[in-house]
């Protein structure tokens, strides 16, 4: 009995089985699994899913970017306490995610600030992006019915960086949204005999509105020009460059001169490289030449990486010849999405690549559909067809990893009251006058009630070219800039070589309070000490 024979013996006797994904449910029986499995492992993910979102650990960039909005809704200026002496952005910030901090001032003035409002955003726009995704998967397409599209969006929701970054205060998801209308429009304008160009101008409007979302943004114009190029539209491009790029005058419109330019390059560099200064054009396009040769560190970083760069591999296998028939401009545009955020991206960090996993999903489902629209018997011990159980591994493997990673983040818990409890443990002093020095999270929600609250971080930036900020130098530069309280984490421990120093007591104008919640409290001895 082949598979297509098979579904219909099970429709018969009444149970429902979801058309898409039959032939792969033939396959896990030769596996010894079935479709209560598969819907079991789903089922757990979407649970897992609900249950993360409860308390769910704060991110450190729910901390950089929200204070952005913190100050933005408060004095109606964008900056980084938290980043204090770095770049000066403690006084104003020159490079941000602007429509994305907007996204939250918006909300936060809705709501109030608190981490579970600007975490939500992100969630806002992974329902507004699965909306888009069922538009153009059930309705424009018709690639998938209605009841398979929950699977499509189940399996979304359960991709690891989905499943974590649609609940952190960062743009990717925001981007992934944007983005993606790019690709549709094109495809749109690609598709119609009669070339109507508005659909050229609505995808670059959604290009350079992606500028202003992050800048990796610029990625969608590149890939959109490679597209519109691999298919001769070159009148077409002279519509799309021209409007999309206009958005970068709206994300540099807050820099006043040349010199805030020079400004923010060196800001954009110091992030990463610890160096404030430019380097010149073969060093650039050198730099460029090896990021690109080793783009694969980003799709091979870790086993949930692999796992998912795997299915992707095993689904581009099985269906390259029907998405180059009939989704074209899907191979090319996903290339050039990738070739350009390996040229442009300052890191090979996993997130920049959260907007490129749409077209990873439309792989998938094609390869899913390749195997149910051309079935071959799982029983018949002459034709030997490996593609069936390539993809079924390569899912399988994807999902547990998955399954675990989110597991293991939905188990770590965070609550306001955590940090609240730290303060009036340990800190004696008027707070509203009082600077401390602590692991970014700590604004959550202490800095409505402190002078200022400076992140670790900022010190281990300033470390790259500060070589003072080490071993001792970090008390000393601390009592400097009048840090009241310091809430050492372990890992700065190891990062400025402190160890040795708390083991002797030497804390220069620092005595230690004690320890809670894996910090160590130090106070500035210029304050009384407290009565035991």
């Amino acid at each position: 009995m082949d598979l297509r024979q098979a579904f219909f013996y099970c429709e018969d006797k009444g149970k429902d089985f979801d058309k898409t994904l039959v032939y792969l449910f033939g396959v896990m029986k030769q596996l010894n699994l079935n479709t209560k499995v598969m819907t079991g492992l789903l089922m757990a993910g979407l649970v897992l899913f609900i249950y993360s979102l409860f308390g769910r650990i704060v991110h450190i960039d729910d901390a950089w970017i929200g204070e952005q909005v913190y100050w933005l809704n408060e004095i109606g200026v964008i900056r980084n306490v938290l980043m204090k002496h770095f770049s000066d952005n403690h006084i104003s910030l020159l490079s941000y995610h602007k429509a994305f901090v907007y996204s939250g001032l918006y909300a936060v003035q809705l709501f109030g600030f608190s981490v579970w409002v600007l975490k939500s955003v992100s969630l806002f726009y992974l329902l507004l992006f699965l909306a888009i995704f069922y538009y153009y998967l059930v309705v424009s397409r018709q690639l998938v019915n209605r009841k398979q599209f929950g699977w499509v969006a189940l399996i979304l929701i359960i991709q690891p960086h989905i499943f974590e970054y649609s609940f952190v205060f960062r743009p990717e998801v925001m981007l992934m949204c944007t983005g993606f209308l790019v690709y549709v429009f094109l495809e749109k304008y690609l598709q119609n005999r009669n070339n109507k160009w508005q659909y050229v101008v609505v995808a670059a409007l959604f290009a350079g509105f992606g500028i202003l979302v992050h800048l990796n943004g610029l990625i969608f114009i590149s890939a959109g020009v490679l597209l519109l190029f691999w298919n001769r539209k070159f009148l077409a491009i002279f519509i799309f460059l021209p409007i999309s790029l206009a958005f970068l005058y709206l994300y540099f419109s807050h820099l006043e001169n040349y010199a805030d330019f020079q400004l923010w390059i060196n800001s954009m560099m110091s992030y990463n490289t610890g160096k404030n200064e430019t380097s010149g054009l073969f060093s650039l396009l050198s730099s460029m030449f090896t990021a690109l040769l080793n783009e694969h560190q980003r799709y091979f970083h870790s086993p949930k990486e692999i796992a998912f760069t795997i299915l992707i591999v095993s689904s581009l296998v099985v269906a390259f010849k029907n998405a180059r028939k009939d989704y074209p401009a899907l191979l090319v545009f996903g290339l050039g999405l990738i070739l350009s955020l390996g040229l442009a991206a300052q890191t090979k960090t996993v997130k920049y690549a959260i907007p490129l996993i749409p077209y990873a999903a439309i792989l998938v489902i094609l390869a899913a559909k390749t195997l149910w629209n051309n079935p071959v018997s799982v029983s018949s011990s002459h034709q030997k067809d490996w593609r069936p159980k390539l993809l079924m591994i390569s899912f399988l493997l994807f999902l547990a990893v998955s399954l675990l990673y989110n597991g293991l983040l939905s188990n770590e818990k965070f609550s306001v009251k955590q940090n609240q409890e730290l303060s009036d443990q340990f800190v004696t002093t008027v707070k509203s006058q009082t600077r401390v020095l602590a692991p970014m999270t700590f604004i959550f929600d202490e800095i409505t009630v402190y002078k200022e609250v400076v992140g670790l971080m900022s010190f281990n930036e300033r470390a790259k070219t500060e070589k003072r900020i080490s071993h001792l130098g970090f008390f000393e530069v601390a009592d400097e800039e009048d840090i009241d309280y310091i809430f050492l984490s372990e890992d700065y421990v190891g990062k400025f070589k402190l160890q040795e120093l708390i083991d002797e007591g030497n804390n220069a104008n620092y005595r230690m309070l004690g320890r809670a919640r894996g910090l160590t409290v130090f106070e500035n001895k210029k304050h009384e000490p407290r009565e035991n």
